[in-house]
């Protein structure tokens, strides 16, 4: 979904994620939840941004669990978890509690870019007029579409595939359809020429049939596209879209 951010921090992202579920469904746990497939797709959107594990698990993290308890609280807890893979050798004892009453998740500063040359310093900018024709770029534009595919149940989102606890049977999992061709994964990512028309379809696999459907894209989309399905893209820009399945309407 995110090729450019290093696959060491994907999958740290990922094992972080399944520690705090297994830690969350084991009865004597110390989390009360895990961290969501959407909040794990925002930490890789943000290691994509520029920002390290440890800057996006402050933003997105942290402020899901309590702090309530000082060093035993789920906050800690996380905290300790997620310094496991950003740790440079420094102590082991990570965090005190003025630490920890003292943090603030609030404030997101975003990194400035500048332009650099192949030398590492500023590029200055050349207002002379030149004859540039010969360095023309023919290559074409391209433009990222992003794809997540997310169960939600009961007002939550929860892992695909998803199965009841209940002992009916009931199994609900999803897939996509992209320009036809079958893609058997919850994440997508490809590149596309500019003006490229790309058509998305979700596919529902529910047992009993009727019991999960199609619920629509997630926020931002407007009212009359959230329903579309399947769905037309024309490539203008890069784009990223959350298509949601769950209890049938």
């Amino acid at each position: 979904m995110f090729p450019h951010v290093d696959s060491d921090l994907l999958k740290s992202v990922a094992e972080i994620s399944s520690s705090t579920r297994t830690e969350s469904k084991s009865e004597a746990g110390r989390l009360s939840s895990g961290i969501s497939t959407r909040t794990s797709v925002e930490i890789a959107g943000l290691l994509y941004d520029g920002f390290g594990l440890d800057e996006a698990a402050e933003v997105t993290v942290y402020p899901q669990f309590s702090d309530d308890g000082g060093l035993e609280s789920e906050r800690t807890y996380v905290k300790q978890l997620v310094q496991k893979y950003v740790s440079d050798g420094s102590s082991e004892d990570l965090f005190n509690e003025d630490e920890i009453s003292d943090a603030d998740y609030g404030t997101l500063i975003l990194p400035s870019y500048e332009t650099i040359d192949d030398e590492g310093g500023e590029q200055d900018t050349d207002d002379s007029d030149t004859d540039d024709s010969s360095e023309t770029d023919d290559s074409p534009t391209m433009y990222t579409l992003e794809l997540t595919l997310e169960a939600v149940i009961d007002g939550s989102t929860v892992d695909l595939p998803y199965s009841t606890s209940d002992g009916q049977g009931t199994d609900l999992d999803a897939s996509w359809l992209i320009n036809g061709q079958p893609v058997n994964s919850y994440y997508y990512s490809e590149e596309f020429e500019a003006g490229t028309s790309v058509e998305v379809e979700v596919v529902v696999d529910s047992y009993p049939s009727a019991e999960y459907g199609f619920n629509g894209w997630a926020f931002p989309d407007t009212a009359s596209q959230v329903q579309n399905n399947p769905r037309t893209f024309i490539m203008n820009n890069d784009k990223s879209k959350t298509a949601q399945v769950g209890i049938a309407f």
